[in-house]
């Protein structure tokens, strides 16, 4: 009886366990393109689309629009961005991470881009809310 009760004990530990690394772990490699895809707003309420064919929309204030294709490979989203349109193109790439109901989406690690001054695909550093 006292072997049943140490096993149900160490089951019981590694259920909890188990349970509470897959519930809490939502910024992993496990993100892909479909996790963003729809409609969101940064902090400046510019309108980002990311579409289920790669394409990245992305429209400022003056509603200009400026269209990216991206991809997300292993919890990164990555696109080529013209720095104020130049020839030269800067690839973006940004570490990406959700709130827990996944309506917010936080972009870091990228890089910051001359022109590029409070939100925007030039930043180093974004957070999107769910439209």
């Amino acid at each position: 009886m006292k072997n049943l009760a140490k096993l149900v004990g160490i089951i019981a530990f590694v259920a909890v366990m188990v349970f509470s690394m897959v519930g809490c772990d939502l910024n992993d490699n496990t993100i892909d393109d479909t996790r963003i895809l729809g409609t969101w707003a940064d902090i400046e309420a510019h309108t980002w689309e990311f579409k289920s064919n790669g394409k990245l929309t992305y429209q400022n204030s003056s509603s200009e629009y400026r269209t990216y294709d991206f991809s997300v490979v292993n919890g990164k989203l990555s696109f080529y961005l013209t720095n104020n349109n130049s020839a030269n193109d800067t690839q973006q790439t940004y570490n990406i991470s959700f709130s827990g109901d996944e309506n917010t989406l936080t972009l870091t690690d990228g890089k910051q881009v001359s022109g590029w001054s409070v939100a925007g695909p030039g930043m180093s550093s974004n957070t999107l809310t769910r439209r």
